[in-house]
């Protein structure tokens, strides 16, 4: 082998890692590699349950017949507030008929005491009218029960043999303007 081969032979021996190194630095720099880390985050939104129970079922009639002059009759519920979310516990007649001249309508709500606290009384309702606050902060699981008593008065007369009232009354829940919103993170 001639010297000039040989030193052609070291020349690419060297040459051939001394490119391979700074192909490589090339890559590397033209590459703006940089330190990285990533994280996931998840958003779940659930709208809030305004729901309300009657002990009694959703329609239900309290019947009195055969009431008389001196006598009442009377029927109770309870209201559960089984919602998520604190609520206003509203009631409302929505509808009322009488053809009596002298009965009367106590709503009560029958207290943990024992003693009742009176909502309304008045002689039987004969038109709708407006809704009527029975509790402005109505807690998740909170439970009231209400006593609806008829009356026919003992100065009843004849003109009320036989006459018949009716009225419709509607519980209402209703979230409250200021029911909290509940968020956090979670793992």
């Amino acid at each position: 082998m001639k010297n000039n081969e040989r030193d052609e032979r070291k020349t690419r021996k060297v040459l051939v890692p001394l490119a391979t190194l700074a192909v490589a630095a090339a890559v590397a720099v033209g590459s703006g590699a940089t330190f990285t880390s990533t994280s996931h985050s998840k958003i779940v939104v659930t709208s809030g349950k305004v729901v309300h129970s009657n002990t009694s079922g959703n329609d239900i009639t309290l019947n009195v017949t055969q009431l008389v002059p001196g006598k009442s009759a009377s029927g109770t519920l309870t209201i559960t507030n089984d919602g998520d979310v604190p609520s206003v516990l509203t009631l409302e007649r929505t509808a009322a008929s009488s053809g009596f001249t002298n009965l009367t309508l106590a709503i009560d709500e029958v207290l943990s005491t024992g003693t009742n606290m009176v909502v309304g009384e008045t002689p039987f309702p004969n038109a709708a009218g407006s809704p009527q606050d029975l509790d402005s902060d109505f807690q998740v699981g909170e439970s009231h029960e209400y006593r609806f008593t008829v009356s026919l008065p003992t100065a009843a007369g004849n003109e009320d043999q036989g006459k018949t009232a009716k009225a419709t009354f509607e519980f209402v829940t209703t979230q409250q303007d200021t029911a909290p919103v509940v968020s956090g993170w979670n793992n």
